[in-house]
C-alpha cells in the first residue's frame, strides 16, 4: 500500500499490502513525521491544518522527501482557503438554507 497511486512503483516504502493489511506502525510513524511542524514556516501558517504541509508526491517528486513542505505552493493556497470561506460566508449570509437544501442527506429512492 502506498500513500496514494501516484507513488506506485517509486523507492518510497509501502505501509503495508492487501493480504496483511496496514503496517500501522510504519505508517504512524510517517504520520508523526509529517505533523511535526516544529522549525517550519507552517509552525504559524493559518491554514496549516488543511493543507498539511502540501502533496506528499510532489515534495517527494520535487525534493527527493515525501515530508519536505511544498512552499512554492503556500500563498496559493492561502488564497484558496481565503476564497472558499469568503463564498462560504456569502451564501450563508445572503442565501442561508443553501447549504440544508443541497448538501444535507437525500433520502434514498426506491
Amino acid at each position: 500500500m502506498n500513500l496514494c497511486h501516484r507513488f506506485t512503483g517509486s523507492e518510497l516504502p509501502t505501509f503495508g499490502n492487501v493480504a496483511t493489511g496496514i503496517d500501522t506502525a510504519r505508517l504512524g510513524a510517517f504520520v508523526d513525521k509529517a505533523i511535526d511542524r516544529e522549525g517550519t514556516h507552517c509552525e504559524t501558517c493559518r491554514i496549516r491544518n488543511l493543507c498539511a504541509g502540501g502533496c506528499y508526491h510532489e515534495s517527494y517528486a520535487r525534493f527527493g522527501d515525501a515530508h519536505h513542505r511544498t512552499y512554492h505552493y503556500c500563498s496559493l493556497l492561502r488564497q484558496w482557503v481565503d476564497f472558499g470561506v469568503g463564498i462560504y460566508a456569502d451564501i450563508q449570509r445572503h442565501n442561508p438554507g443553501f447549504f440544508i437544501r443541497h448538501l444535507e442527506p437525500r433520502s434514498v429512492i426506491s
